[in-house]
């Protein structure tokens, strides 16, 4: 539509520059769509990426003996063994 716009403004030389603009439009707006794209999907994946899930725990972790049994969860030993055994 530009070479006819620029020769009904500007007449014959209208439609050459019309037709550059047709030109330079028709590469422009698919690279333009492609880096659109692609900046699009890119940050899509950073999204996706830094989302942290923070894990908290919902109680201490059990407590088991030196004799390796397990036995029924009692939240003052496993507070007493977390306290102690922290890193």
């Amino acid at each position: 539509t530009k070479p006819v716009a620029g020769a009904a403004r500007d007449g014959a030389l209208g439609f050459v520059k019309g037709l550059g603009k047709g030109v330079i439009g028709l590469v422009a707006q698919p690279a333009g769509g492609i880096v659109d794209f692609a900046s699009t999907s890119l940050d899509a994946v950073k999204r996706t990426a830094t989302q942290e899930h923070i894990v908290r725990r919902v109680r201490y972790p059990r407590h088991v003996r030196h004799d390796g049994l397990v036995r029924p969860y009692i939240f003052h030993e496993a507070m007493g063994s977390y306290i102690l055994n922290v890193n």
